[in-house]
């Protein structure tokens, strides 16, 4: 067999999937002062506390019970298996993007961390945690909604960020798991732009983790094959048909309903389009490495592909960087 001979778009992808996932771990003691396995440790301890805080509950369980139910009774794609393709490999995602969650991403965070301590006093400008519960709480869960409404729509119209935010909407059968179906650079883009206006507003860590844990309940009945506008509440409330309208990949239906809890933001920043309940789209980005293609042996490459593909694209052409690309 002859010598691999490797083209120098391969190459470059691959240095820069080494730099992205390994660049933290080789620069570790210039990032942080925490030695590596007191972080590996306390990584360790909160992702346990994750998981039996959160699939470990009986609300867990319920949410699942219901979502499964709603999508065998009332399916926005009436085609769409149950158990469908897209299902399976977004669950078996959940595993990489919750590991690295918990053990990759505060490297990439952890000199921003650093910087806030040192010079906490002088950006914080308010203290929400001072605040009683009645009032702390109802202002960190507007806070946060807003400020995921602005993360996810800048992560539409930066050019940079849309396509490593593309890989969520990449799927073609939308289901309760595609939530976990996130490329690792666009958790970072996410965390930087919500985590930072949260920590200058001082909002308790306790209270962001349980409205975290709530929106991941949340995110699994509005990512599900599930045809509701939930009536009434959803003039407020964002729905599963108005998030599937936001996944839609017609050209009619590009960035709208960016909202996660609440749609009132999409009404009030004029980004709101509200679909009929029984109105059929089809899902997904062309181009991107799609799961249906391929067997089920094969889910682990597709993965790394998908990955990957982000970075191909900047590398066989710079300039989409800086313009928008096919989304449809």
């Amino acid at each position: 067999m002859g010598e691999r001979v490797f083209t120098r778009e391969q190459m470059w992808v691959g240095a820069l999937g080494i730099l992205v996932f390994g660049g933290p771990f080789l620069f570790w003691d210039a990032l942080v002062t925490m030695p590596l396995h007191e972080h590996l440790q306390t990584a360790a301890r909160e992702f346990g506390n994750y998981l039996k805080d959160y699939l470990g509950t009986w609300p867990f369980f319920l949410c699942l019970g219901v979502v499964f139910t709603l999508e065998a009774t009332l399916p926005a794609s009436r085609s769409q298996r149950l158990l469908s393709t897209g299902l399976r490999h977004d669950f078996v995602l959940a595993g990489p993007t919750l590991l690295y969650w918990f053990f990759a991403l505060p490297f990439f965070l952890a000199p921003l961390s650093l910087l806030l301590q040192r010079y906490s006093p002088s950006i914080q400008v308010v203290n929400l945690g001072g605040s009683p519960a009645y009032i702390s709480w109802p202002l960190a869960f507007l806070l946060q909604d807003l400020l995921l409404w602005v993360s996810h729509y800048l992560r539409h119209k930066i050019p940079l960020l849309w396509h490593f935010h593309a890989l969520h909407h990449s799927q073609m059968e939308l289901n309760m798991f595609s939530e976990f179906r996130a490329h690792p650079l666009d958790l970072v883009a996410s965390q930087l732009l919500i985590g930072v206006p949260l920590y200058m507003i001082a909002v308790p860590a306790h209270t962001i983790v349980a409205l975290l844990i709530g929106q991941k309940w949340f995110l699994m009945l509005l990512h599900a094959n599930v045809r509701t506008n939930l009536g009434i509440l959803g003039h407020l409330v964002v729905s599963p048909v108005f998030h599937r309208l936001h996944h839609s990949s017609a050209p009619q239906h590009t960035d709208v309903n960016f909202g996660v809890y609440l749609s009132i933001w999409d009404r009030l920043f004029g980004t709101r389009q509200d679909p009929a309940v029984e109105e059929p789209f089809a899902t997904g980005v062309m181009g991107y490495p799609i799961e249906q293609e391929c067997r089920w042996q094969e889910t682990a490459g597709v993965y790394v592909r998908q990955l990957l593909y982000p970075f191909e694209i900047l590398i066989k052409d710079p300039s989409r960087a800086w313009c928008q690309g096919q989304r449809s």
